[in-house]
């Protein structure tokens, strides 16, 4: 099973944005991952 394409997306939240990623293999799969893009913890 290879990786197939790595797409990103930008979301503008109310209080923080967030960055989305979809994962894309050969055989159809797929999965989602998704950052955070607020202040950094303390």
């Amino acid at each position: 099973m290879n990786i197939s394409a790595v797409k990103t997306y930008l979301v503008e939240g109310i209080k923080y944005n967030w960055t989305l990623v979809k994962v894309e293999t050969e055989a159809g799969i797929h999965g989602w991952g998704k950052l955070p893009t607020g202040p950094a913890p303390r």
